[in-house]
C-alpha cells in the first residue's frame, strides 16, 4: 500500500500491527465491492494515505457559475446517504469574497462572485462551503489550474488508481495510463485543515472537472471548542518529486450554526452484558443536533484490545451513520474508563433502540441489549 495509510486514534486499544492489518483488509474488501475508496488524511506533513475501510463513492458534480450559490455539499452529502439534506442549508457557511452589479434584461441585480482565497502561478484555491455542528465538519474547496503546462491532480493521487475514482471516465483505465495519454507532468494540489495547531483528521474525496478544476470534499471531526472559530487552510502545490513544492495557508472564519440538546443519559444496563462480553458498562449519553444523533458509550474493564458499539433499531438493524463517519474509536478517559461516540444521522425518536457490542480482538458480537434507564 505504498504512499497510502490511515493514522488511527492513538487511544484505540489494539496493537498497531493488528490495526494496520485490519485496515488493509477492510480497504481491499471495500475496493472489491465498490472500487471507490475514500482517502484518510493527516495533513501534508504526512502525505501518504491509506484507502479507508469505510470507503465512499466519488460524485461527478458539474462545476457551474456561482452567481447564485449552488450548495455543492447539499448534493454531495445526499449522494453519500444523508437522508435530510435540507439541514445543509440551515448549517452551511459560504465564502463569497466579492459582490458585483450585473444588468440583466429584467433589471439590475447583484451577483455574488467567489474569488480565490489563495493563488500561486499554478493554481487558485477557494474554500466554497463548510457545514458543521459541534461534532462533525464537511468542507468543499475548489482548486483551479492556472496553467496548462501541468496536469493538476489531487494530492492523494496514485498511479494505480482507477480514473473513475476522480470522475474522469469509465472504470478500467489507471491514472498512470491517463497521465501518459495527456503527456504532461503532474502537479499535485490539495488542502489540509487546522484549528489552531491541531489537524482536522478526516477523509478526502476529490473530483476532477472537465476543465481540470478539482473539487476537494473533506469530512472530519469538528475539533473547535467554540461556536465561532478560525479554520486554517494549508495548501500544497507541487510536483510528485517535490522539485516544486509550495506550502501556503489562508484563514477563514467559520460559525457552528447548530444547536445541541442532551437527549438522554442512562446508567442501568442489562445484567447480561458483563457476563457475556466481559466489560462493565458505565453510561450511555445521547446528544442531538440538527445534523446528527451522537451516542457516547462509556465502559471499564474487559478485553484489553477494547470494544466497539453499534446502536440498532428494534429489529436489530444498524442506524444510518453520518456520511463518512462512524465513530471516534476507543478513547481513554484517563480515569480507568473508555468511551466511544457513534455518529448517527438525526433520529426522530429513541423508542425501541438497542445496541450491540463487538469485541475488537476476535470480532465477536454480543447483544442486542436494550438502552439503559
Amino acid at each position: 500500500m505504498e504512499k497510502k495509510y490511515m493514522d488511527l486514534n492513538e487511544n484505540i486499544r489494539a496493537p498497531q500491527e493488528l490495526k494496520d492489518r485490519v485496515l488493509r483488509k477492510a480497504a481491499q474488501m471495500e475496493r472489491k465491492e465498490t472500487g471507490k475508496p475514500g482517502i484518510y488524511s493527516r495533513g501534508f506533513g504526512l502525505m501518504p494515505k491509506i484507502a479507508a475501510a469505510a470507503a465512499v463513492l466519488l460524485l461527478v458534480i458539474p462545476l457551474t457559475a456561482f452567481a447564485a450559490h449552488q450548495l455543492i455539499l447539499k448534493d454531495h452529502l445526499k449522494e453519500r446517504g444523508l437522508q435530510d439534506e435540507t439541514v445543509v442549508q440551515e448549517l452551511v457557511n459560504t465564502f463569497p469574497t466579492e459582490t458585483t452589479t450585473v444588468t440583466e434584461p429584467e433589471g439590475t441585480v447583484e451577483e455574488v462572485v467567489t474569488k480565490p482565497n489563495y493563488e500561486n502561478e499554478y493554481a487558485e484555491y477557494t474554500l466554497l462551503e463548510v457545514v458543521c455542528d459541534e461534532n462533525m465538519m464537511y468542507l468543499c474547496t475548489q482548486i483551479k489550474p492556472k496553467t496548462d503546462e501541468y496536469l493538476l491532480m489531487p494530492s492523494e493521487y496514485s498511479d494505480g488508481d482507477d480514473v473513475s475514482l476522480y470522475g474522469l471516465g469509465e472504470p478500467g483505465t489507471t491514472m498512470e495510463d491517463y497521465v501518459k495519454e495527456k503527456n504532461k507532468p503532474v502537479m499535485l494540489a490539495g488542502v489540509a485543515y487546522y484549528v489552531g495547531e491541531a489537524h482536522v483528521d478526516g477523509a478526502i474525496e476529490s473530483n476532477i472537472q472537465p476543465d481540470g478544476t478539482i473539487l476537494q470534499y473533506y469530512s472530519g471531526m469538528n475539533i473547535a471548542d467554540n461556536k465561532q472559530f478560525t479554520l486554517r487552510c494549508s495548501t500544497f502545490t507541487g510536483t510528485v518529486d517535490e522539485t516544486i513544492a509550495i506550502r501556503e495557508a489562508f484563514d477563514v472564519q467559520v460559525t457552528d450554526k447548530s444547536t445541541s440538546e442532551a437527549v438522554k443519559t442512562g446508567t442501568k444496563f442489562d445484567d447480561r452484558i458483563t457476563a457475556e462480553a466481559g466489560l462493565t458498562m458505565v453510561s450511555l449519553d445521547v446528544e442531538q443536533t440538527e445534523l446528527g444523533t451522537y451516542f457516547t458509550f462509556t465502559y471499564k474493564g474487559g478485553d484489553e484490545m477494547g470494544y466497539n458499539f453499534f446502536p440498532v433499531d428494534a429489529e436489530g438493524n444498524n442506524l444510518p451513520h453520518l456520511p463518512n463517519q462512524i465513530s471516534t474509536g476507543g478513547i481513554d478517559n484517563g480515569d480507568g474508563t473508555w468511551s466511544e461516540t457513534v455518529y448517527c444521522q438525526k433520529l426522530e425518536s429513541l423508542d425501541g433502540l438497542q445496541f450491540k457490542i463487538r469485541r475488537f480482538s476476535d470480532a465477536q458480537y454480543f447483544g442486542p441489549y436494550a438502552f439503559p434507564d
